[in-house]
């Protein structure tokens, strides 16, 4: 199935929309052998998702693709290489596995430093023992892409999809990337539960995009579905798109996840509804609004 598991919600408080702490580990047992019963076979992960990592090691995981990403929040310029190394030795202890099926860089910021090069070299040898099957990038905004695309052989691109943000696709990258035969693997489908949120939950603040909203919950009305299930219909049936990546909040989440990909059916939103403003579309800005 295309559909992974995103695993922020399994180590920490994560998501506009979720007022509970982290899922509990006999819940996301739970939801890990009922998404493996329906062809689930990924999960998206990061060393800095709090306690995702370790947790998804005690209920083990060696049966499951494991994406996880390095981010420069705590990059070690002293010793870049040795921090690679690290990083990714950690995640392989955590999660009690031998293999990473893709380790990506969560941050352009990374390669773009003076010992980027020489940190995507290292990852590359780690790759070559074994350690990982793939390397790629996620992104926050495409532009990322028009200077390292070409300096870096990624195997896989991840970067922000949904009815707001259409960048990757409008771009022309979503394509690009296809047609050069790497995978592209689309996140934040909901905006961090922003979209999927009742007009009387959303946060005053969001009120700045009054009109986009009104657009938004009209074209729901007149399409005669809900925010989820348009979100998760627009954009599984993309043939640009290998994953989709989706975060979980609870065991019926997932539930009503894949009963309506069971009968997912092609969404294409109007174009009045894509926005360009980062202080919407990045929720990293979403404290300055």
């Amino acid at each position: 199935m295309k559909l992974a598991l995103g695993t922020a919600q399994f180590g920490m408080q994560y998501g506009i929309a979720n007022q509970n702490s982290s899922l509990d580990i006999e819940e996301i047992s739970e939801i890990l052998r009922y998404a493996k019963k329906n062809d689930i076979d990924t999960l998206d992960t990061a060393i800095h998702y709090g306690q995702a990592e370790r947790r998804l090691g005690l209920i083990g995981v060696e049966d499951w693709k494991i994406i996880t990403k390095l981010h420069s929040s705590n990059l070690n310029e002293n010793d870049p290489l040795g921090w690679a190394e690290k990083q990714i030795e950690t995640s392989l202890e955590n999660l009690k596995i031998q293999t990473l099926a893709a380790v990506l860089i969560h941050d352009g910021q990374i390669l773009q430093h003076k010992f980027g090069a020489l940190i995507w070299k290292k990852l590359n040898q780690l790759k070559e023992q074994g350690l990982i099957a793939s390397l790629g990038l996620s992104i926050y905004q495409p532009s990322e892409l028009d200077d390292l695309y070409k300096h870096f052989d990624f195997d896989i691109v991840q970067a922000p999809l949904n009815v707001f943000d259409r960048r990757v696709e409008e771009t022309g990258w979503m394509r690009t990337i296809k047609e050069d035969k790497k995978e592209f693997h689309a996140r934040s489908i909901f905006l961090q539960g922003l979209l999927l949120m009742q007009p009387s939950s959303r946060p005053e603040k969001f009120k700045k995009w009054q009109n986009l909203w009104e657009k938004w919950e009209n074209w729901l009305e007149a399409n005669n579905t809900n925010a989820l299930e348009a979100s998760l219909n627009s954009s599984i049936n993309k043939s640009e798109i290998d994953k989709l990546i989706v975060g979980i909040d609870s065991f019926e989440h997932l539930k009503e996840i894949i009963s309506i990909l069971s009968s997912s059916y092609p969404i294409e939103f109007p174009i009045d509804l894509a926005s360009n403003d980062e202080l919407l579309i990045n929720p990293s800005n979403w404290d300055f609004i």
